[in-house]
C-alpha cells in the first residue's frame, strides 16, 4: 500500500483533479517532471516551497527553472528508478512518465520513499 497519494491529471484540459491537494502544505513530488508543465497545476494549490521537480535531463529542469511560477519550487537532476529521497518525504506524488519505467519498480519505489 502507497502512503502518498497520486494525483489525477486531465491530460485534455491541463488541469489537475485539484481534491487530493486538500491543504496548503502538502508535500508534493513531481517524478519526471521535465519543463515544469505539470508542476504548474501543482503549485496553483500547494505552496511551492514544498514541491520537488525530480527529471533526470538537465536541459529540461533548465526550461523549469526560467519559469516565474516555480520559483519556488525544488527542482532536481534525479533518476525516477533510484530515487533520491528518504522514506515518508512527501504526501502526494505526480509522475507524468509513469510508462517509462517497469510499473512494479515505480510501485515500490514509491512504497519506499513517499
Amino acid at each position: 500500500m502507497l502512503a502518498a497519494t497520486p494525483l489525477r491529471f486531465h491530460n485534455s484540459r491541463g488541469t489537475f483533479s485539484s481534491e487530493r491537494l486538500t491543504t496548503w502544505r502538502l508535500k508534493v513530488v513531481g517524478v519526471g517532471g521535465g519543463t515544469g508543465f505539470t508542476t504548474l497545476g501543482i503549485v496553483r494549490h500547494v505552496d511551492p516551497a514544498n514541491v520537488t521537480l525530480l527529471d533526470q535531463s538537465p536541459h529540461q529542469l533548465d526550461k523549469a527553472r526560467q519559469k516565474e511560477a516555480l520559483k519556488g519550487v525544488q527542482i532536481m537532476e534525479g533518476d525516477a528508478e533510484d530515487l533520491p529521497f528518504p522514506t515518508d518525504t512527501f504526501d502526494r506524488y505526480v509522475s507524468a512518465g509513469r510508462e517509462l519505467i517497469p510499473v512494479q519498480l515505480a510501485l515500490h519505489d514509491l512504497h519506499i520513499y513517499i
